[in-house]
């Protein structure tokens, strides 16, 4: 009895540690109108103390494929829910879009290509963007959360800086769109956009169908689940 109670314990705890990177993935992130909202166009605030101030740099619009959807639930920028990987061009037209594969760090998008791509990295550098998205409203909101990779989207919206202070105190350092190709450096760095998103169309779906990643999230997510309620049984037990 004693090594299954510390199988479970080691299982668990693996769980809890690789669910760390796809915690996101799990946890739904903030919902507009419920824990933070726009009081005006350019002021939102949350329940906790928080008072965020939108600065417009330049309207903007981006289209292309979504490669990449990563979403957030943070306490410093509630109202930026979800990025996405934008991509335009031969990078996602046969043959070139099989050489090439995409993943979503921290806000950030990344790729990795074969050489049979036979697209140069200043192409594939001008092609592939990350979107901060924020919602205006909750109309926009569930349109992004409606959105999956591999749909063919325009979003719509201004470029924008924000920052904020909390009631004790704190603050949020400005957070500034990229507005050009020349405020980025050649690994991408300074490259996301930040978009207040008046609109959304998506001009096609993907098909939805089960990745390796969904799976593998879901089988840790049901592990995570057992854990906690084993622990909860051994407590009351004792």
């Amino acid at each position: 009895m004693k090594f299954i109670n510390y199988f479970v314990l080691f299982i668990g705890l693996t769980a809890v540690v690789a669910t760390g990177g796809y915690i996101d993935y799990i946890i739904p992130p903030y919902k507009i109108d419920e824990d933070y909202r726009f009081e005006d166009g350019h002021t939102i605030t949350t329940g906790d103390g928080w008072t965020f101030q939108i600065n417009e740099l330049k309207k903007y619009n981006v289209s292309g494929k979504v490669v990449g959807i990563r979403y957030y639930r943070e306490n410093h920028v509630p109202f930026a829910p979800v990025d996405f990987c934008i991509g335009r061009g031969k990078v996602v037209e046969p043959p070139h879009d099989k050489w090439i594969d995409f993943s979503m760090g921290y806000r950030c998008c990344g790729y990795r290509y074969d050489y049979r791509i036979a697209l140069n990295e200043e192409y594939l550098f001008t092609q592939i963007s990350n979107n901060h998205l924020i919602p205006s409203d909750k109309n926009t909101y569930d349109q992004l959360m409606d959105v999956n990779e591999g749909d063919v989207i325009e979003v719509r919206g201004t470029l924008v800086s924000v920052g904020g202070k909390k009631k004790d105190g704190t603050t949020l350092r400005p957070w500034t769109s990229s507005t050009s190709e020349s405020d980025r450096d050649f690994f991408g760095w300074g490259r996301c956009e930040i978009i207040l998103v008046e609109d959304i169309e998506v001009f096609e779906k993907a098909p939805q169908k089960l990745n390796l990643t969904d799976i593998f999230v879901m089988g840790l997510a049901a592990i995570f689940i057992i854990f906690n309620i084993y622990l909860f049984l051994i407590w009351k037990n004792k």
